[in-house]
Formats: structure tokens, sequence, C-alpha cells
């Protein structure tokens, strides 16, 4: 009985979001969960939509600014962080429709005179590998140091970014696997302003923003945004908004519940925009062939959806925001979920919303907690992925920071006993301990991905 109402509930969220059915709905299971992150301090407030070709559903609970202020709507502007990496992808699509970039492209030949890209001998970088995270650039650059880590993207320049070019070396062979890379997000924006000739925020109001009819994305707020936004909360101090300076393409845009539900609306097809073809070859798998570890499109991911299918997705994360946007042509739905506080990822209800099978996990909240000297050194070490690359964990200054790859060392934040977050990355650090608590491992979460890596000394 109980297998046959699951059954039940499944045929029935697969015909509310199937082409042409009725109306969009977003489950009780879904509203509980938020009420419950609100209610416990996990989120300030978030606001959920659905969409399908008949009509969207939203939903908004908690308070735009703590403890009371006003409750989100619709129009309620929140910090949307990586999910413009999609936005520039389609940017990079409608350019390859234009026929004024090409997807092969070399970086090289968009570069200044004096600025060297890094290569691998048998395969330059090109415009793919960046918008595939699998151009072997580190996830940030070796030479990111921020004066500011409450905005810690402000202060890195053009010319810090060309000095990082001339001197990086490749973390692996360009086109052989997938690494998750703000670097590489960023070069490509600044690639394509330098290919049209024109400042990449400029670019994207112009070809997307503007397009699309998104009166309420831009990465500059205007002034009537300004009086809509949810402030950003990291727990429940207030976070400043991130100013993006070069990685404006990695991360820049904010928008609203209604601005992104018409988006995916028009990534369904139910719309019609000037951007078609564009948003197709978005929604296309660009991966070179061998990357086992991730589909890409043009900034979208790609995830199999369990019973047939492919949910089209990203997420987001910023110093107080979190944010998910997903879709599945097959059956015509899409999902949103904003919220304004950094302290975990919401991506379970975007999944869930799109895949009722999806599990709605039991969350644990991004709270900063104090560890002794000795249970933060007791992680310091050598950790080897399968693929031999390491993460070197130092204690240094009273916290742990963490080096992978070519990245810089950044510092993680305890949120448990084991579990760390990055403050200038949308990702975490687990520490895995056996039975008597020794450490014998870790695993980085970043992007939907898992790279666990086992402790070496």
């Amino acid at each position: 009985m109980i297998a046959m109402r699951f059954l039940h509930a499944v045929l029935a969220f697969m015909l509310a979001c199937a082409l042409n059915a009725g109306a969009a709905s977003i489950p009780e299971a879904v509203k509980a969960a938020v009420r419950e992150r609100v209610d416990a301090g996990q989120a300030a407030s978030m606001a959920v939509g659905l969409v399908d070709a008949a009509d969207a559903d939203y939903f908004f609970y908690g308070h735009t600014v703590l403890p009371d202020g006003p409750a989100p709507n619709e129009d309620t502007v929140y910090e949307i962080g990586s999910i413009t990496k999609v936005f520039t992808g389609i940017l990079l699509g409608d350019m390859i429709v234009r026929g004024e970039v090409a997807l092969d492209d070399a970086v090289a030949g968009y570069l200044p005179p004096g600025v060297k890209m890094p290569r691998d001998p048998a395969m330059p970088v090109t415009l793919r590998h960046l918008t595939t995270h699998t151009s072997g650039l580190a996830r940030m650059p070796s030479n990111f140091a921020s004066a500011d880590p409450a905005n810690p993207y402000a202060d890195y320049t053009v010319a810090r970014l060309h000095a990082y070019l001339n001197d990086a070396q490749l973390s692996y062979t360009t086109g052989s696997r997938y690494l998750y890379s703000n670097t590489g997000a960023a070069l490509l924006g600044y690639v394509l302003e330098r290919a049209a000739g024109k400042p990449y925020a400029e670019l994207l109001r112009e070809r997307v923003l503007e397009a699309m009819g998104l009166t309420d994305t831009a990465i500059t707020l205007t002034d009537g945004m300004r009086a809509r936004l949810a402030h950003g909360h990291a727990g429940k101090e207030p976070a400043p908004n991130w100013d993006m300076a070069v990685f404006a393409g990695a991360g820049s845009l904010r928008s609203t519940a209604a601005d992104m539900v018409k988006f995916l609306r028009l990534n369904l097809g139910m719309a019609d925009t000037p951007l078609k073809e564009a948003l197709a070859l978005s929604h296309q798998a660009h991966t070179p062939a061998g990357v086992t570890e991730a589909r890409v499109g043009l900034g979208w991911h790609l995830r199999a959806r369990e019973g047939g299918g492919e949910i089209v997705w990203h997420n987001g994360g910023t110093g107080g925001y979190r944010t998910f946007a997903g879709f599945d042509a097959a059956r015509g739905c899409g999902a949103v979920v904003l919220a304004n506080s950094n302290d975990l990822s919401n991506d379970d209800l975007g999944f869930h919303l799109l895949d009722e099978i999806a599990l709605i996990k039991q969350s644990v909240p991004r709270t900063k907690v104090a560890l002794t000297e000795a249970q933060l050194k007791r992680y310091a070490g050598n950790y080897r992925a399968e693929d031999g690359t390491v993460f070197d964990v130092r204690y240094h200054k009273e916290r742990l920071e963490v080096k992978y790859m070519e990245q810089p060392r950044l510092p993680v934040v305890a949120a448990s006993e084991t579990k760390f977050f990055y403050e200038a990355l949308d990702a975490e650090i687990e520490f895995q301990l056996d039975a008597s608590g020794a450490v014998t491992g870790l695993e980085l979460h970043q992007a939907g991905m898992r790279v666990p890596a086992r402790k070496v000394e």
C-alpha cells in the first residue's frame, strides 16, 4: 500500500510538470522544509518558484532583513551568484550564433599583447574548455588575496588576472577532466568583452537581459531594485553584497523569483525570444570527449533524472545568499529557490521540485562554531585524490587553510567538528574519521560535485 501511494504521488507530480498539463503547484513537503529552515535560523527568507506550461506557483517565507523586516515576494531581489555563469554561457552562445566567436577558438587569440595563456603542449585552452570547466585552470587564481574578506572579489583587477595568466601552470591536461573553476568563468567573461569590444556588463545587458525581457536582473542595482533587495546574511549577521570586478562573468548578477521564472520559461521554449538558438546551444553537453566527472553545457550543468531524462541546472552562493535554478525540458517544468543567507545549500529543494524522487535532505546550518587549536591541528596534512592531486591543509593563525592544485591557500571556517566551508567560494570541506576518531580523509563539495581524498601524511 505504501509503495502504491508513493507511485501515485510520483505519477501525479509527473503530470503536474508535464508540458501542457495543469497548473504548477509547489508540494507541501517543500513548503514545510522552507518553513523549518527559516524558523531554525538557517535562512533569513526564501523565495521558491515552480513553472510549467500552464502557470507558475510561488511560495515565500521569512524576512528580507533580520530580525523582523518585510516578507519576500516575487519581486524581491536576491544575489544569484554562480547562476551568472549560465548567463555568460548564453552570451557565448549568442556570439557563436552571430559568428563572432567559435566554441573551439583558442583563448590566447583574444588576449592583449604581452599576456600569455598557459597551455598544454598538445592542446590550447579554448572557449569550450572555459565554459565547461575543463581548461586546467585552478578554481581560483594563485594571486587571489582579498583586502576585504567580506567583499573578497572587489579588488581583483584585470592587471592581476593578466599577471596570473603570465605565471600560471595548468592543474591537469586541458580537456581531460572537469574541475569547477571560477577562474575560467571570469576569464570567459573577459574574453567575450574583448571579442565584442564592449564591457561585459553592457554586453550582457544588451545581448541577453534585454533580449529576454529580464527587467529585474542586473549586475548594478537600480534604485527600484535596491528598495526591494533582500539583505544578505551570514548566519544571523548582516553580510554585504559582493562586487565581482573582473569576476563579473562568474557571479555578479542579482534577480527576482519572477524574473527567474520568466528566464526558465524562455529556456523551456514556452515563450518566444531572439535568443532561441543560443539557448538551445547552451543546453547541449559540450564537455570534451573522455571527461567523465560531469556533463556541462554552456554554463549549465546536466544531471540525469532518476527514471530517465535530464535536469539542466546551476546553483549559486555568495557571502549572504544561496540560490538554485533548473528545468526539465522533457516534462516542461522549471524551479528556482532563492535565499538571503549563506548557511546552507538549498539544491535539494530545487531537485525535488523537478524530480520528486530526489530526497529533501536533513539540513545542517552553515553557522560558525569555535574549535580548539588541538581539534583544528589534527586535520593538518596532505590528502591525495584518486587522480593524484593533493589538498594541502595547514593550521595558521588560529584557523585552517586549504590549498588545492594551483589555487591560492584559502581559509575554511568550521560549521561543525568535521564540516568546514569557504567564505570566498561556494564550496565545503568535510573531513572523515574512523571509529577511533583518527582523521582518514576529506571530501570537497562544490557545484554538485564531490572530490574525495585520503590522508597520506
